[in-house]
């Protein structure tokens, strides 16, 4: 009998540290996971406070600033795009347009026709950055040349570039190569045409391609993004308060190492 509670005790002790290790490891795993949760709120705060900062010296007013916010979310949803790519995308034109004839809806029509073509062409969250870079480029540059062309915008998925951009201004690609390699394009001439071609060329299959597997995908994606931002935006001023009440003790501990060296 002894022998026989011997092990059922044994077989219990067993049990409970087993028990106990399990929860253990669900306890490690749920601080775990709270940690990264927080880190991800807390980049997204940092993130959406310098987006809406760009936007609103981009286009002169905080309140605009919002709205182009709420716009790019929007157009992004709609269309499948990857959303932190669109805003990036979107940020870039706006201040590199800035006191241009084409700030405001050109800049709107810009990032549409690009967000089009990213859509049908199923390009990548690298791709769709790379595409907004070289218009953003053309931009800030005054001039269209070669290198965004045919090297940024091909490489970023967007087939028939060329052809699309010679087309776009009536031309045919032999002429168009001269007249871009002459450094004669203005980008402020060819960027609103460019854009209306690529609507042109692609929005016969953007139903289907807003509905594919990559658009759903993103849509999910930027459904996380959202949570992270909005609870970002509300726990923004108990992030401020706890650096600062951190930065008063890292004062007070260097003014005591002071201290004592003295």
């Amino acid at each position: 009998l002894d022998t026989a509670m011997g092990k059922v005790n044994r077989s219990t002790n067993t049990t409970s540290n087993s028990l106990l290790s399990f929860g253990n490891i669900i306890k490690g795993a749920a601080i775990a996971g709270f940690g990264l949760l927080a880190k991800g709120v807390f980049d997204s705060a940092v993130q959406l406070e310098a987006l809406t900062n760009q936007l609103g010296f981009a286009s002169g007013s905080m309140q605009q600033g919002a709205q182009d916010l709420s716009y790019v979310r929007r157009t992004a949803n709609e269309m499948g795009l990857e959303l932190n790519a669109a805003q990036s995308g979107f940020v870039g034109l706006s201040a590199s347009l800035k006191g241009t004839s084409l700030a405001g809806q050109g800049v709107r029509d810009i990032f549409e026709g690009m967000s089009m073509a990213s859509t049908v062409n199923h390009m990548t969250t690298e791709q769709q950055a790379q595409a907004f870079k070289a218009l953003t480029d053309m931009a800030g540059k005054g001039v269209v040349s070669m290198e965004e062309l045919r090297g940024q915008l091909g490489d970023a998925g967007l087939k028939g570039a060329f052809k699309i951009a010679a087309d776009s201004m009536n031309m045919t690609t032999a002429d168009f190569n001269t007249f871009v390699s002459q450094g004669k394009l203005a980008s402020d001439v060819f960027l609103p045409r460019f854009a209306a071609q690529l609507k042109k060329e692609f929005s016969g299959g953007m139903e289907l391609a807003s509905g594919s597997l990559q658009a759903n995908v993103n849509r999910m994606s930027n459904s996380w993004t959202l949570i992270k931002q909005t609870l970002g935006s509300g726990l923004g001023g108990v992030f401020a308060s706890g650096m600062e009440g951190v930065q008063r003790v890292f004062g007070a501990i260097n003014q005591g190492i002071d201290y004592l060296k003295a």
